[in-house]
């Protein structure tokens, strides 16, 4: 029998047909959409990433079979998926793992080119998004939004509509002041103690950790001396040492802050730990009553 070129060509095709009908088959074996029948939640072992997922369609028509399968997950980034949320099932058999998709049902509307959001998978939805132009927008499902913009205001309105906008600087004094005694007649007071630049004089304070007056009085024992004024102890120790703006109140402007020294008057040097606050000056005082204002800054 002569075997014609007509003859090669029409098996070179059907080898061609039938490969790529075996590959097709077994890339949808391998590549296969699917839905999570069953997540789980992730308490230990390895089996705490397992869920259960719709296998193959089987040729009969009858239900899918259910496949146990590893789920993976970016480092750092934690996610459980809800039941019947579609899925990419990567791998036939062991060592299969699954991806699971964006659900249709909660993907939240509004986003842009290049915007990110994370929210979670509940019909009472809270919601994170970055937006393009850097500004960071979180809203919480009960309706309470925190925005905070590209140029460092921070925005908050609660869910009956009550508003506050400030920059970060003046938000976050405002926080220090509020949660370290601001107005909270409870909190213990700071307290004072006079240093050896006082010469036997007396030291008062009156206010509260992130606002308070000194009453400094020089008395006449010894020498006029540089050096400590006073001690101020917080009531309460701060998180992390404070930042205070100190100024001169009262009818004797003895004290400046920065700057050349003129003849006759002394700058004030201040150092905050969490604990306490030290104050002393650079040149000796004279005996008389001087008064400071002191007030947090961050």
């Amino acid at each position: 029998m002569m075997v014609t070129f007509s003859d090669l060509r029409a098996l070179r095709s059907g080898i061609e047909r039938w490969v790529e009908d075996r590959l097709r088959n077994i890339t949808a074996r391998l590549i296969l959409r699917t839905v999570i029948t069953t997540a789980s939640e992730g308490e230990g072992g390895r089996s705490a990433l397992v869920d259960a997922v719709e296998g193959h369609l089987p040729a009969d028509g009858s239900q899918p079979s259910s496949d146990d399968v590893e789920r993976a997950e970016y480092a750092g980034f934690l996610i459980v998926p809800v039941p019947k949320g579609p899925a990419i099932r990567l791998g036939d058999n062991s060592p299969a793992f699954l991806l699971p998709l964006a659900h249709p049902s909660y993907r939240p509307g509004g986003g842009k080119q290049g915007e990110t959001c994370v929210y979670n998978l509940s019909r009472t939805q809270a919601t994170r998004w970055i937006r393009q132009n850097g500004k960071i927008e979180d809203r919480s499902s009960g309706g309470a939004k925190l925005t905070l913009d590209e140029a460092g205001k921070v925005a908050a309105e609660a869910a009956g509509g009550a508003k506050l906008e400030m920059d970060l600087d003046t938000l976050v004094t405002t926080l220090l002041r509020a949660t370290h005694f601001g107005g909270n007649a409870a909190a213990p007071p700071p307290t004072v103690v006079g240093g050896a630049a006082l010469r036997g004089g007396g030291a008062a304070i009156f206010g509260t950790d992130a606002s308070f007056r000194l009453s400094l009085t020089v008395g006449v024992a010894g020498v006029p001396i540089a050096g400590p004024l006073c001690t101020v102890t917080f009531g309460t120790p701060y998180d992390s040492a404070p930042q205070f703006s100190i100024a001169a109140t009262g009818p004797n402007p003895l004290f400046i802050l920065a700057g050349a020294i003129p003849v006759g008057t002394a700058m004030i040097r201040s150092q905050a730990t969490q604990v306490q606050l030290d104050i002393a000056t650079d040149l000796p005082i004279a005996t008389g009553s001087y008064q400071l204002s002191v007030l947090v800054k961050q």
